[in-house]
């Protein structure tokens, strides 16, 4: 089954996305590359999201854990590293900042389902916490 999901990029105050807010290279449709990350010793299904530029590589954060999980069992290493996908949007303000990443993939119908209700469940999240903690612009 043919899916699209949106969902934030975790981790991003942890790695380079303050970086690459200031350096003006988070634009909607960018491309990221997908990186999986085995030998990560809090999640064996870790998916690290990366911007590649021809002099240098930025890690701008992690794909959800249980997204993460879904796509580890479902699709192949070559499969989630060729994953399309894009920034569908961006907002910085001030340190606090947010990347949502848009990704479409073919599931089997009960993964697809399960990751959907996942990344619906997320962004609402995201943007009660918005809504809920203004930050000054």
């Amino acid at each position: 089954m043919k899916v699209t999901l949106r969902f934030p990029i975790k981790g991003l105050f942890y790695y380079s996305a303050e970086q690459l807010f200031d350096l003006h290279l988070i634009s909607k449709g960018r491309h990221l590359q997908l990186v999986l990350e085995p030998q990560n010793g809090f999640d064996k299904n870790a998916i690290q999201v990366w911007l590649k530029l021809p002099q240098q590589e930025f890690l701008v954060g992690y794909i959800p854990r249980q997204l993460a999980k879904i796509f580890r069992q479902q699709l192949s290493g070559e499969q989630i590293t060729a994953l399309s996908n894009r920034i569908s949007w961006h907002l910085q303000q001030g340190k606090w900042m947010e990347i949502e990443l848009r990704i479409e993939t073919v599931l089997s119908w009960h993964a697809s389902i399960r990751a959907t209700l996942f990344a619906i469940w997320l962004r609402q999240k995201h943007q009660w916490h918005r809504f809920k903690n203004p930050k000054p612009g």
